[in-house]
């Protein structure tokens, strides 16, 4: 399967037409655990608007359903040049935001529920003030705008816990 896709660069941006794997390969952060991704979480990151992933925007595509058989034939390829291993990974991981948040507990310990939980937050005060943008509700908007404040430093004051620790010579 091919996929045409542009990243941006600190110098511009470079069009591709790549097979599947390579452009899977671009999203480095998925791999971070070294373990190689399920269908459903590859899956959902492929039928994605870009915008909607927080792919930094540096890299955009045209959302598609990714087959089983894709997946598994650029899987092959992924799982040679990361040195990818298996491991059980929990039903309820079944997406790429999921994914990378349960990539924290496995590489720095950082508890997946509390994380989600603390991340859903972030993620709903942002969606309510972008609302309360379009509606035009200034006394909304400064309310949605200091919780979603609030909840980000939460997210980093929890992260960093965590995140401290696990740099070479930090503990």
């Amino acid at each position: 399967m091919r996929v045409k896709y542009t990243v941006s660069t600190n110098v511009g941006v470079e069009s591709h037409d790549s097979d599947l794997h390579e452009f899977l390969l671009e999203f480095h952060y998925m791999y971070q655990a070294k373990v190689i991704p399920p269908y459903t979480v590859l899956s959902d990151l492929c039928k994605r608007d870009p915008s909607e992933w927080g792919a930094g925007n540096r890299i955009e595509w045209k959302k598609f359903n990714l087959s089983e058989n894709d997946y598994e034939k650029a899987l092959d390829k992924i799982i040679r040049s990361l040195d990818l291993s298996a491991a059980e990974i929990p039903e309820e991981i079944d997406s790429a935001y999921k994914w990378n948040l349960w990539q924290y507990q496995l590489t720095h310990g950082v508890p997946y529920e509390k994380h989600k939980r603390l991340l859903d937050d972030e993620v709903r005060y942002t969606s309510l003030l972008k609302q309360a943008q379009k509606d035009g509700s200034d006394d909304e908007v400064m309310l949605y705008h200091l919780k979603s404040l609030q909840a980000a430093d939460e997210v980093s004051d929890f992260l960093q816990e965590y995140l401290s620790k696990s740099k070479p010579g930090s503990g």
